[in-house]
Order: structure tokens, then C-alpha cells, then sequence
């Protein structure tokens, strides 16, 4: 996170928005926004921007503990800002 912060920095961008590490993570601990979606399969994780333009981090509530066996997931979705 912070050595991508600093390339960010070091090409005069605000932040910069990554994914697939599954971690997600919506920071600015290294004087730069870094967003990172996570992913969908492991932590049910999004980023969303809002009209605003603020950046939040959602979590589905819904998400079962265990992924060891398919679930069918219900409709429609429920989702929850992260604090």
C-alpha cells in the first residue's frame, strides 16, 4: 500500500484505486487516498462513489461465513457502509 501511495504521488495523483488483493482497504494513512475494492468471493466487498464523489467501502451483510460449499445467495442484495 504505501510504496503503490508512492508512485501515486510521485505521477501527481490524488490516490489511486486498486483491487484483487483481497484486503480490502479505504485509507488515506500514507498522505494519499488508497482504495482497494478486496474482492467479491472471499470478503464480499465493494467500493462505491457516491454523487459526491466520496469513496465508501461496502460490505454484504448477507455473506455467509464459509466458503467451502456453494450458497445460494438471496435477493436482492443488502449492503452495509463500512465504519
Amino acid at each position: 500500500q504505501e510504496r503503490l501511495a508512492g508512485l501515486a504521488r510521485k505521477h501527481g495523483t490524488d490516490g489511486i484505486i486498486c483491487g484483487h488483493f483481497h484486503q480490502p482497504a479505504l485509507h488515506d494513512d500514507f498522505g494519499i487516498t488508497y482504495a482497494n475494492c478486496g474482492d467479491w468471493v472471499e470478503n464480499a466487498s465493494a467500493l462505491v462513489e457516491r454523487h459526491s464523489g466520496e469513496l465508501v467501502q461496502l460490505t454484504w451483510a448477507a455473506a455467509p461465513q464459509s466458503r467451502s460449499a456453494p450458497v445460494k445467495m438471496p435477493v436482492p442484495l443488502s449492503l452495509i457502509e463500512e465504519p
